[in-house]
């Protein structure tokens, strides 16, 4: 998977929630959202899978996603270096998984007004049919569910316990 680190984020305000009937898809969000909702979760899904789907008349489709995650916590929400942990360890996961040539993810770091942090994912597939991007997205983000589960177990057995 290509991983992109960006300083910004740039919401597409035509971005929609599709009517998506791929079951797929559909699994896969479900799927995403169950796991960061769960007791192995740290963490939760403030602005959930905004998906949409296009394809140019290159024959190249593309399809993407994305939201933003934090940490359960109250306290960890508003520490901004648990926060950059939290991308220096998805960027390791997510190095190896998947295509570099169809899969991409930008990270970004966010911020409120209230001084709480937020890491906005944006995960894009791209396949030679709709389909085929549908399908690759799916598996992008079942990788997005592993790493950020793996992430959890972590935070909770090394850093959590220091910094408590």
């Amino acid at each position: 998977m290509h991983i992109e680190i960006v300083e910004t984020m740039r919401r597409d305000s035509t971005t929609r929630l599709p009517d998506v009937q791929d079951a797929v898809i559909i699994r896969a969000l479900q799927s995403f959202h169950d796991t960061l909702r769960s007791d192995d979760s740290i963490f939760s899904v403030d602005d959930p899978g905004i998906v949409s789907t296009a394809s140019n008349p290159a024959a190249v489709a593309h399809y993407s996603g994305q939201c933003v995650v934090t940490f359960r916590d109250d306290q960890l929400k508003s520490n901004r270096e648990m926060h950059f942990r939290i991308v220096e360890k998805l960027v390791e996961l997510l190095e190896e998984a998947g295509s570099a040539e169809v899969l991409l993810a930008k990270l970004c770091l966010i911020s409120t007004e209230n001084k709480r942090f937020g890491l906005w994912i944006y995960l894009e597939a791209s396949g030679h049919s709709s389909q085929q991007a549908a399908l690759r997205w799916g598996l992008g983000l079942a990788h997005l569910q592993q790493a950020l589960l793996f992430l959890s177990r972590y935070f909770r057995q090394q850093v959590l316990p220091k910094i408590v």
